[in-house]
């Protein structure tokens, strides 16, 4: 009979998701994990499985995170702006300055990976869903059209955060959105 597990998995995979986030999956090791979790290897992989393992779940917590976020925001008229402000106004110590977790982790060893191609659709179409909600919201017409527009702009912007670690750099991106709805609302 195995040891009762003795930690609370919840809090041991926002550690490795937080590093995996930072680091990307290539830069970040079963060594780092374990320093940062406090586990040995052979616990976290007893309990999660390999790396890529534990990666998937991380980046199925991550698309919960992003879906729940969406859902709390999605009927109220300033959602778009309380989106956006998460970026730009967090602390510097949030794991939100180093960009986008899905967008990187795709290079390296992940470049082409299928599981991970599938979660930047599911990513991508939870935030479509809450644009094209939030542009409604304004009685706008030909939502998905916009929504697909304030997406790559979005992207635009988790590039420029990752690139300088630096979620004030989604500020420009945010003002552009902001003019291009007030130019559509005309």
């Amino acid at each position: 009979m195995g040891r009762a597990i003795t930690f609370d998995k919840n809090k041991v995979l926002e550690c490795c998701l937080q590093a995996f986030w930072k680091g990307g999956y290539d830069k970040t090791s079963i060594r780092d994990l374990q320093k940062l979790t406090g586990l040995s290897g052979r616990s976290l992989i007893h309990s999660f499985g390999d790396k890529k393992n534990i990666f998937n779940l991380c980046l199925q917590h991550y698309l919960e995170f992003v879906d729940q976020l969406t859902k709390n925001l999605i009927n109220e008229k300033s959602g778009l702006e309380k989106f956006f402000e998460a970026f730009t106004m967090c602390d510097p110590v949030d794991v939100r300055h180093n960009g986008c977790f899905i967008l990187n982790s795709i290079s390296g060893d992940l470049k082409g990976d299928k599981q991970l191609i599938s979660a930047f659709k599911k990513f991508e179409n939870i935030l479509l869903e809450f644009f094209i909600a939030q542009l409604s919201l304004r009685g706008l017409k030909n939502t998905s059209e916009k929504a697909h527009i304030i997406f790559d702009m979005l992207l635009a912007g988790l590039t420029r955060i990752s690139i300088y670690e630096d979620a004030t750099q989604m500020t420009n991106e945010f003002e552009l959105i902001k003019k291009l709805i007030g130019s559509w609302q005309t």
